[in-house]
């Protein structure tokens, strides 16, 4: 969903919902799905994103590898879960970076030596309703910029449009700041 969303590619491995052992989820095909995490990573990437599956679920060797990449400058994004990342005040970002702004709360972004993060609750349960899918959308564009950012890919350029109090797009000749 988020190369539907964002220009970037993606590689994933999968963690079964539903564990062998009721404490820690699978990979999905067991020792091959081990086999394919350690493949993966024989290749470095950007950004490391652990959606609801903690990074302490990779095999230890799998997690050296990942924790030492983003201490060199990859990026980690967790998605309602927490990771390998030391809790020590002068990790947290307290003041965001305006690209982060409305993203995560203060706090959630972090730095690692040369990488940096960002934490986000877990997705969303939204129950059907009409148009359910636009909280869906600001979810997953919530999710798309910690990704861009913690990548060090974050856009250049920003694009802000202000409206007047009481605007309506249905009254023609109303005029709207716009900033680049």
């Amino acid at each position: 969903e988020l190369m539907q969303r964002f220009d970037i590619d993606v590689v994933a491995a999968f963690c079964d919902t539903i564990p062998v052992v009721p404490e820690k989820p699978g990979w999905v095909g067991e020792e091959e799905g081990h086999r394919r995490i350690s493949r993966l990573l024989e290749e470095s990437y950007e950004c490391y994103v652990f959606n609801a599956v903690p990074p302490a679920n990779l095999p230890p060797e799998a997690m050296e590898v990942v924790s030492r990449r983003v201490a060199h400058g990859a990026g980690l994004v967790l998605v309602g879960v927490d990771g390998p990342v030391p809790e020590m005040p002068e990790n947290r970002l307290e003041v965001l970076p305006r690209f982060l702004e409305g993203t995560v709360e203060s706090g959630a972004a972090f730095a690692v030596e040369k990488g940096r993060g960002a934490r986000l609750p877990a997705r969303p349960e939204i129950p059907f309703y009409l148009g359910w899918e636009v909280e869906y959308d600001y979810w997953q564009e919530r999710l798309g910029a910690a990704v861009l950012w913690a990548a060090g890919r974050e856009p250049r350029v920003r694009l802000d449009a202000v409206a007047p109090s009481g605007f309506e797009r249905r009254e023609v000749g109303q005029t709207v700041a716009v900033r680049w």
